[in-house]
């Protein structure tokens, strides 16, 4: 499947603060430099421009408008997976994650680099402080494909299938960023959670994204009741976190669950384990571009 992730290394500076879950922070900058990198006909709503169906930022950010469906959501064919500071040579590194979905996205790499690029420079923050680009990885293959010295892009071998067979033992499932589900049009929480509501919004994003981004079409099956008698919740819990919406012009609380969760393989089917793998490359939930619904999954006897 055409998935590919890249992970940016950039250095900061001393005095800069960087927030735990900095996905929207990260995906301002990136949007408004692309726009900028790439517009043509300054439009002030993308929706309505001549150009919608070959702009590298419609095909990219604002999917919205190049299918010229407003009211309808499709999947963002990108995920900003914040990362961590570290101290690296007397230098406070910080490196995140961005995963690239479907051959479309992927053709807009090059542009998409520069990007970035332009928006370490343009800086992040009320401050606007620019950070220095060190180099970008393709994760799988942890070749260097782009650096600041030499910003040309450098082939890389695209990812295996990462799909597998399932497993005869226990699964566990870290859930490291916030997850938020909804039931019945309410916030799933540590008691509502179970199985049948993980995997149903599994199975709803996966579809989503098969279909729009990755061409493969395949039908919507309700996971209905799993088996919840070998769930474990080992550490569930609720995290809180909030950002200020600029489109919105309001304060929006996005928390939602973090934690393990640890069941026996034998409750899923194939197909079922397939999904979790996927949603292993491109989150569950809500707000996923932001990199909410990370998950990790691990098996053992």
């Amino acid at each position: 499947m055409s998935i590919e992730t890249f992970r940016f290394w950039v250095a900061l500076p001393e005095h800069f603060y960087m927030p735990k879950f900095a996905g929207s922070m990260l995906r301002g900058g990136f949007g408004h430099a692309l726009r900028y990198l790439v517009c043509m006909t300054q439009q002030q709503r993308c929706c309505e421009c001549a150009l919608r169906k070959s702009c590298p930022y419609t095909h990219v950010f604002e999917v919205q408008a190049q299918q010229n469906q407003v009211n309808q959501v499709l999947p963002s064919p990108y995920i900003i997976q914040p990362g961590s500071v570290l101290k690296q040579n007397q230098r406070k590194n910080y490196f995140f994650d961005f995963t690239l979905i479907g051959a479309q996205a992927l053709r807009q790499l090059p542009v998409i680099l520069f990007a970035w690029r332009q928006a370490f420079k343009r800086g992040f923050g009320r401050e606007r402080t620019p950070f220095v680009l060190i180099k970008v990885v393709h994760v799988d293959s942890n070749k260097t494909v782009f650096t600041e010295k030499e910003p040309v892009l450098e082939a890389y071998s695209p990812s295996e299938n990462f799909l597998d067979d399932k497993p005869s033992g226990e699964v566990e499932i870290k859930f490291l960023s916030p997850l938020r589900l909804q039931q019945k049009k309410k916030l799933v929480g540590r008691n509502e959670f179970n199985l049948s509501i993980l995997f149903n919004a599994m199975v709803r994003r996966n579809r989503a994204v098969s279909k729009q981004l990755l061409g493969v079409d395949s039908d919507f099956v309700d996971l209905g009741n799993l088996n919840h008698s070998s769930l474990t919740l080992l550490s569930l819990g609720w995290q809180d976190w909030s950002r200020y919406s600029k489109r919105q012009q309001q304060k929006m609380d996005l928390g939602g669950l973090i934690g393990r969760v640890q069941f026996h393989a034998s409750v899923l089917t194939n197909v079922q384990w397939q999904h979790l793998l996927m949603a292993q490359k491109i989150n569950v939930g809500k707000h996923t571009v932001f990199g909410m619904g990370k998950i990790e999954v691990n098996t053992f006897d």
